[in-house]
């Protein structure tokens, strides 16, 4: 389900008189009308990224990398038959030791902990618990996170950007007939984009049980919304 909010904003008409104005419009000598058009567009996720770990303490960094590596071998060879490969990523082993302090700050090495993960991309949310089940059950002892997303974003922030001119352009004409005057050409068009960086639905799951989570997920929602900053120009003729 799709839907647009319109949201309230600032409107500005120069027509000969000094009034308060935006930036972009300083220093205008010509009677013109700022209108601001925004548009906010709701989407259900159709794809997700899991990301998932599995983290092991050892007494020497030999065990610790054995352990980690076997896991994660084990569930990308898992992953392959349900996925092709290139929607799988696996980070680099991470070890470091582990110490304990006595009381006059003297340490004791007491063994390495050691972790890598791996990203999974799930095109069909159907599947989306059973990939949670089969990171755990290979060994990932944690899930620490889902990221609910849009395979063609693209089409979806075009579609809320002419949804935003539409609207900066109706609050234009609405504001010239309403004094009178007749709306003119574009002068100065400012895009303000708050989806450059993608809005996921984060969630965290420490290494428990993986219990029907799909529903939810994909119940959830993405928020686009864009807006533009337009000047015209009004026909005195």
């Amino acid at each position: 389900m799709q839907n647009y909010r319109r949201a309230l904003t600032l409107l500005c008409l120069g027509l000969g008189f000094s009034v308060s104005v935006p930036a972009v419009a300083q220093d205008l000598s010509f009677p013109h009308v700022i209108t601001t058009g925004s548009a906010t567009l709701m989407v259900n996720p159709d794809k997700a990224v899991i990301s998932s770990q599995i983290r092991v303490t050892q007494p020497t960094a030999d065990a610790v990398k054995k352990q980690v590596d076997g896991v994660v071998a084990r569930y990308t060879k898992d992953l392959k038959k349900k996925i092709d490969k290139r929607f799988i990523s696996s980070s680099n082993l991470s070890i470091s030791p582990q110490y304990h302090y006595g009381d006059k700050g003297e340490r004791t090495l007491v063994g390495y902990v050691g972790s890598r993960s791996v990203e999974v991309t799930i095109n069909d949310l159907n599947q989306l618990n059973d990939h949670i089940n089969l990171a755990l059950s290979d060994g990932m002892n944690q899930i620490s996170g889902i990221q609910m997303g849009l395979k063609d974003r693209k089409a979806y922030e075009d579609r809320v950007l002419k949804a935003a001119m539409e609207d900066a352009q109706n609050k234009a004409q609405f504001l010239a007939a309403g004094f009178q005057s007749k709306l003119g050409q574009v002068w100065q068009v400012e895009y303000h984009s708050e989806q450059n960086t993608p809005r996921y639905e984060r969630v965290s799951l420490m290494q428990s049980k993986a219990a029907d989570v799909s529903s939810s997920y994909q119940n959830s929602q993405i928020e686009l919304d864009a807006s533009v900053d337009v000047i015209y120009r009004i026909d005195t003729h």
